[in-house]
């Protein structure tokens, strides 16, 4: 299996009546299509936003749970260790609800 296109995405509007997300370098990867054929549905845009959200975020998120699993399950445990796995746990958790 080969690796995925590499993130940030983004979501193009509407391209060719559907939104489009697209890699970083401007590649499409994928066509959005509402299930009621309207283009201009804002449910579709909404989906395409949240795909685009959860992908860019997937990484953060796993290395801030990770890291927050190392300093409660491990050696790690200090103040300063644990003040560092919840900010970027903070930080992810923002960034995957759309608020970063």
């Amino acid at each position: 299996m080969s690796a995925h296109t590499p993130t940030p995405w983004y979501v193009q509007p509407f391209a060719r009546g559907m939104p489009e997300i697209r890699a970083a370098n401007g590649a499409e990867i994928a066509e959005i299509f509402p299930f009621n054929f309207d283009a201009d549905d804002p449910q579709t845009m909404a989906n395409a936003r949240y795909i685009v959200r959860a992908c860019n975020a997937h990484d953060e998120l796993v290395a801030a749970l990770e890291s927050a699993m190392a300093v409660l399950c491990g050696d790690e445990m200090n103040k300063s260790s644990l003040i560092k796995a919840l900010t970027e746990g903070r930080a992810a958790l923002a960034k995957a609800k759309g608020e970063a």
